[in-house]
């Protein structure tokens, strides 16, 4: 009995391992975590990952035929370190320009002009 479900749990475990869809961040190499959000471009549906750090990438769902980008959107650097930019949400308007926040995972702050 003992050795039948230890069997299953190792079985299980494996299957998680060999089966589970992880991508890397390509910055700081943390895993990549699905935040639920989907979006379809071009016909195919595309699922947004984020690292701990707050890089993003939309990457195209497995079962849509097309893989993934060879590049992810890159971005924006952060001209201190080098990082990428993500943008916050935040925007003001600038001499009647849409200004927008982008915050590197440093915590430098940039305003850009789209």
């Amino acid at each position: 009995m003992k050795k039948s479900i230890l069997i299953i749990v190792i079985v299980m475990i494996v299957s998680v391992i060999v089966f589970a869809q992880t991508y890397r961040c390509q910055y700081d190499n943390n895993s990549m975590i699905w935040t639920g959000k989907t979006k379809t471009e071009y016909g195919k549906l595309t699922k947004e990952y984020r690292c701990p750090a707050g890089h993003f990438y939309w990457v195209v769902d497995q079962n849509s035929n097309v893989p993934p980008p060879p590049s992810y959107n890159r971005g924006p650097k952060c001209q201190c370190d080098n990082n990428v930019l993500t943008w916050t949400g935040k925007t003001k308007s600038e001499w009647g320009k849409l200004a927008k926040e982008y915050r590197c995972p440093i915590g430098h702050i940039y305003w850009l002009v789209d």
